[in-house]
């Protein structure tokens, strides 16, 4: 495009240099050492320009021929970084389709045409897949050698691999040399999965502020992990049997998580487990005030302070409030049980498997029955009980443990 503008401009200076002098063309008369050249202006200037191209394209051959080296290098370098790039995308293809050593052999092949340290860490992943240990650790090495500025990459893919091969005392060495704020939600998110593994319940504890910070997890993932390690930490301190401990750690919980109903079903069955059963009732009265929740109305059924009749009068009020629901159906009959009143016990056993159907409530009327001398309707409810289990049917009611004493079987 540009030579066809070009020869439209020269044809264009033509043109106008010979209407100018078409009345008047003019001559040029050149002498030099006795020798003298006459011509008219118009051949001279044509001269001119022929002999200033022919010399333009001279030095354009002589300066192609001079980069001629160059060029060929450059084009050979450009050959190899496309066929490179188009190694890198099969590569790519075949990490993820479990081609591992295909995609090594086309990495390592062209780690020194483009971006040598990518090459190698993608090599090193593929290694890793097909437990060539020792060629991983080379690569990861080759990968630092390659790019200093790779070291945070380097890293952080070292201890996942770490982690892969449950080496969770190395994968913490690794991750304690990290100090790059750019991957620190990165090298959190691993900090979690090996405290995770090594059940260092204390040092998550203190990871919780930093994930909340670098915003590392979602916020269900979170609360999640907070939950975890809190209930956690209330079980060490039932262990130990220190109520102190508990309460301390519930309270370390923060005013949101204690709304969570998992942390409180933990905090209500440690109470229990110190015989705390007054805190215990009031902690579920409170929370089922705002967030009702089936198992924590089941675990309260469980649960006998020394004020007596208090839970059952409470259970009745709930069943006026939100109707005979089985869970507190069942509630009332234990309180009830433990009360000593036989009957009301008994009716509610019967209402609540009129509603649903559940395994440990037969199990638990059965019970009641055997205790009251009647073990022929006992071994009925213990039959249909077995049969509820056997078909499969679902709990109505998750996460609730069994009483002491109480496995289900014939009497």
């Amino acid at each position: 495009m540009k030579w066809a503008l070009l020869l439209l401009a020269l044809l264009g200076l033509g043109t106008a240099a010979g209407l100018l002098l078409q009345d008047d063309n003019g001559y040029v008369l050149l002498a030099w050492q006795g020798w003298t050249v006459e011509t008219s202006l118009i051949f001279f200037v044509v001269l001119l320009g022929a002999a200033l191209g022919v010399l333009w394209l001279a030095w354009r051959m002589l300066a192609g021929v001079w980069h001629l080296p160059r060029w060929l290098r450059l084009r050979r370098s450009n050959k190899r970084l496309t066929r490179a790039r188009a190694a890198l995308r099969v590569a790519l293809l075949d990490l993820q389709s479990g081609r591992f050593a295909h995609a090594e052999k086309a990495l390592v092949k062209y780690a020194a045409v483009e971006n040598p340290a990518l090459h190698y860490l993608l090599a090193a992943r593929a290694a890793h897949r097909q437990q060539a240990r020792d060629r991983r650790d080379r690569y990861l090495h080759q990968a630092f050698e390659a790019d200093p500025a790779s070291q945070s990459a380097v890293l952080i893919t070292q201890a996942e691999m770490q982690l892969d091969d449950r080496r969770d005392e190395q994968a913490l060495a690794t991750l304690s040399m990290l100090d790059d704020p750019a991957v620190e939600a990165r090298r959190l998110q691993l900090l979690v999965t090996c405290h995770l593994a090594r059940r260092d319940w204390s040092a998550l504890r203190g990871l919780l502020p930093r994930l909340r910070d670098f915003a590392a997890l979602a916020p269900e993932a979170q609360r999640q992990l907070e939950t975890e390690v809190f209930s956690a930490s209330m079980d060490i301190a039932v262990e130990r049997g220190d109520v102190g401990a508990l309460e301390a750690t519930w309270k370390d919980a923060g005013r949101e998580l204690r709304t969570h109903t998992p942390l409180v079903l933990a905090f209500v069955r440690g109470l229990m487990k110190l015989h705390q059963a007054d805190e215990a009732a009031d902690i579920v009265e409170h929370h089922l005030r705002t967030h009702w929740s089936e198992p924590l109305v089941d675990l309260y059924g469980q649960i006998h302070t020394s004020q007596r009749s208090r839970q059952l009068e409470q259970v009745q009020r709930w069943i006026v409030q939100y109707g005979e629901q089985p869970v507190l159906l069942r509630a009332a009959a234990r309180q009830c049980r433990h009360e000593r009143i036989w009957g009301k016990a008994s009716h509610y056993y019967e209402a609540a498997l009129a509603a649903a159907p559940d395994p440990i409530t037969y199990q638990e009327f059965a019970e009641l029955l055997v205790q009251l001398g009647e073990p022929a309707k006992a071994q009925g409810l213990y039959q249909a009980g077995l049969a509820t289990l056997t078909r499969g049917q679902p709990h109505p009611v998750d996460g609730l443990s069994q009483l002491p004493g109480t496995a289900i079987q014939p009497v």
